[in-house]
């Protein structure tokens, strides 16, 4: 038998650890592979779930622990201390894996992605390619950790076109789908009865789950544009009930948890710091609509077929399935969407009757295939760009 190839995951965050778990598990079912997990970001912040303890409780190794320093504060000092501290691990043979493999545009990640470039080790990227087009900094830190990538796994046809015109060889691109599909056949399956015992649901109305992040390029507005939203929600309260889960930990989400915390307190409001990776994923089995600015609006609900209302510009341009629909960040506009999806039947339909271009549901078994074949040596490391 070959050696046993040495695989790194960095998580930073709840909702990119749920989509990576498919490829976690797989990799850690696997004999011909060594799992390390690398941790950081909102994992270890109480203020955000310390989701940690879910890592934990599915069994996986913790190889390495990041903390940073300013979360929720300075992208910038948080993102050079993950490149320092995993250099630093790295700087030790027993710790250098074969490939480390990461996920999206977290500015974390690409602390990450530094520190494994620059040590000589392979980097893997999932949902590389992909585009936000909005007011934040997603796209230009994708593209940064795509350029220090030796291996590429793009979710879409569109996203791996976007590679090749980066100059990257083509053979280094595998179109996997995305992992989050690959979920939905490992999740048990959770009734509507438990959502309304463990978090108050009133089960004879309608429910939105709201979701709402900062613009990494205007933090200031965070507390106005969740208002906004909120406000809007409350509108609909005679026949909504709201369940609210934290934002991640970019500058700006302290005030939108004030902002959350706040409206807590109104009947038909809920509030959760995290719902985890079993339960996000099942309670889109059972709402009306999802509404806020998460990629998991575009992505995850998408398979579920559920109405979603995309607000404002920070996944503007993101590939997306036919449940989608986008509202400027406006008061009056989110109140008439809101109208809209909840009371036009017709138009509601519409929305849960479209398709997606995210894969089918095949993700960790492409891509372990991909490090299966590969060989992890000098050659795989020095890349030859096309343009």
């Amino acid at each position: 038998m070959d050696k046993i190839k040495k695989i790194g995951v960095f998580t930073g965050t709840r909702a990119e650890y749920g989509l990576l778990y498919p490829v976690i598990r797989a990799l850690h079912q696997s004999a011909e592979f060594e799992l390390s997990l690398y941790v950081s970001g909102s994992h270890l912040d109480e203020r955000y779930g310390r989701t940690i303890t879910e890592i934990e409780r599915d069994g996986f190794p913790i190889a390495k622990i990041l903390p940073l320093p300013a979360i929720g504060e300075n992208m910038a000092q948080d993102s050079a201390a993950v490149t320092a501290e995993l250099a630093a691990f790295f700087a030790e043979a027993v710790n250098r894996p074969d490939c480390v493999l990461v996920l999206g545009d977290r500015y974390e990640t690409l602390g990450v992605a530094v520190a494994v470039f620059l040590s000589n080790i392979a980097l893997g990227h999932i949902h590389g390619g992909d585009v936000v087009g909005g007011g934040v900094l997603d796209d230009s830190i994708r593209h940064a950790i795509t350029k220090l990538s030796h291996l590429h796994f793009p979710v879409t046809h569109t996203s791996a076109e976007r590679i090749l015109k980066m100059g990257e060889e083509p053979w280094r691109i595998t179109i996997t789908g995305s992992p989050a599909l690959d979920n939905l056949k490992l999740i048990p399956k959770l009734e509507k009865q438990m959502y309304v015992d463990e978090y108050g649901l009133n089960p004879a109305k309608d429910w939105v789950l709201f979701t709402m992040h900062p613009m990494t390029t205007e933090p200031e507005k965070a507390e106005q544009q969740a208002s906004e939203v909120l406000e809007a929600l409350a509108l609909h309260t005679e026949r909504i009930e709201v369940l609210a889960t934290y934002p991640n930990h970019d500058e700006g989400s302290k005030d939108i948890i004030a902002q959350l915390e706040a409206f807590k307190a109104k009947p038909g409001f809920h509030v959760v710091k995290s719902l985890g990776r079993e339960r996000y994923l099942n309670i889109l089995r059972h709402v009306t609509l999802v509404i806020g600015n998460s990629s998991s609006g575009l992505l995850e609900t998408a398979f579920f077929k559920v109405p979603c209302i995309n607000v404002g510009e920070r996944q503007a341009g993101r590939e997306r399935g036919k449940n989608g629909v986008d509202v400027p960040q406006d008061a009056p506009a989110i109140q008439q969407m809101l109208d809209r999806v909840l009371r036009d039947d017709a138009f509601r339909q519409a929305l849960q009757n479209g398709e997606h271009p995210f894969g089918d549901g095949h993700c960790a078994e492409k891509l372990l295939a991909v490090l299966s074949n590969t060989t992890f040596n000098a050659a795989l490391l020095q890349k030859q760009l096309t343009y």
